[in-house]
C-alpha cells in the first residue's frame, strides 16, 4: 500500500506493479501531479489519459485535473 504523500512531486506519478492499494489521502494537496502511469503487471490499477482507474478501467480512482475528471465521469454515465 502506498502511504503518506509524495513530497513536492511534480509530473506523472508511476504506480509500481506490486501496488494493490493507495490510501485515500495519498495525493491530497499534490497539485503539481499531472497524471498517473501504472506499471505493466499491476493487477489493481490501470491508467488512461493520466487518470488512475481500477484494473478494468471502469472506475475512476484518482484524477489530477478536476475538469478532466468531470468530463470523464459524464462520458461514463
Amino acid at each position: 500500500m502506498m502511504r503518506g504523500r509524495p513530497r513536492a512531486h511534480a509530473g506523472t506519478v508511476n504506480i509500481p506493479a506490486g501496488t494493490g492499494k493507495i490510501a485515500d489521502v495519498a495525493f491530497k494537496g499534490c497539485y503539481a501531479v499531472t497524471g498517473f502511469a501504472v506499471a505493466e503487471g499491476n493487477t489493481a490499477f490501470s491508467a488512461r489519459d493520466g487518470m488512475l482507474l481500477n484494473a478494468r478501467g471502469d472506475l475512476l480512482v484518482l484524477c489530477p485535473h478536476a475538469p478532466l475528471c468531470a468530463a470523464w465521469s459524464e462520458k461514463a454515465d
